[in-house]
């Protein structure tokens, strides 16, 4: 047998207070000291000490202060008498072994406690993300309300309503489009528009001269599908303004027929929400 084997003996047994050299020293939070554990009644590992020629041997604790961490094992070939200053020294040892795993112990606890709070900071960061742009969304609503409420017709609240949607949301451009009124003409065509921010001359003036029939277009997919949600519209004949590069259209319904969709692009991309 090896020293080896003894070693591995060793890893695979556990030891109850007070049994063998590492019990008796967790049992008295003592050092202790063996001259020869081959004449020790109270060492369960002497077939095995006596086939590799182990004798002295010696253990000390590692304190901490929670109580006892572990304790340390040294071994000889030698038969070795007590010696009361070395046990002191490892006794040190033990000491200092204890405060640096308290110490690593309580980083490892800090660490765990800031990634928690980093979570914690994160969660309300986006609850008042999500709040602010509930907000945001209520007030639109509530203004859209308000210009419909104190006008008498379409043509008054419309542009008071796109104002409205885009200063509470953020968004570039808006615009009203109405079915064309000739009963021959499916197509919708744009009757007022606001602005919020940029220079949106060039697509306004495609916009003016352009009509949409169901299904074609931002506009004309909300009028062929009211419940229809997409992010790019088609437009021909002209170049987009580079700050409408996310758009929605609304259905506005009448009564039987759908009146016209409003379009909102915005100066960002965005994702889409129902």
């Amino acid at each position: 047998m090896q020293l080896a084997d003894f070693s591995a003996m060793s890893q695979g047994m556990t030891f109850a207070p007070g049994v063998g050299l590492p019990g008796r020293v967790w049992q008295s939070g003592q050092s202790a000291w063996i001259p020869d554990v081959q004449e020790d009644p109270n060492f369960p590992r002497l077939p095995a000490a006596r086939k590799v020629g182990l004798h002295g041997a010696f253990c000390f604790p590692i304190p901490a202060a929670g109580g006892l961490i572990g304790v340390m094992e040294f071994l000889s070939a030698e038969i070795a008498e007590p010696d009361t200053a070395l046990l002191a020294m490892m006794d040190a040892i033990g000491t200092q072994i204890g405060q640096f795993v308290e110490r690593t112990l309580a980083h490892e606890r800090s660490a765990q406690k800031a990634l928690a709070l980093g979570e914690v900071h994160r969660r309300l960061e986006q609850d008042f993300a999500e709040r602010t742009e509930a907000s945001r969304r209520l007030m639109a609503q509530h203004a859209a309300t308000r210009a419909l409420e104190e006008s008498t017709r379409l043509d008054d609240a419309a542009p008071r309503i796109l104002e409205s949607i885009c200063e509470a949301l953020g968004w570039a451009w808006s615009a009203l489009w109405v079915v064309d009124p000739d009963p021959n003409v499916r197509a919708l065509r744009e009757v007022t528009s606001y602005s919020a921010s940029g220079d949106f001359s060039a697509f306004e003036e495609v916009n003016r001269g352009t009509a949409f029939e169901p299904g074609v277009g931002l506009p004309g997919r909300a009028w062929a599908c009211p419940a229809a949600r997409g992010p790019r519209a088609a437009r021909f004949g002209a170049r987009m303004s580079p700050w409408t590069r996310t758009s929605r259209a609304h259905p506005s319904l009448g009564r039987s027929a759908c009146a016209g969709p409003s379009r909102f692009p915005s100066g960002a991309r965005a994702g889409c929400s129902a």
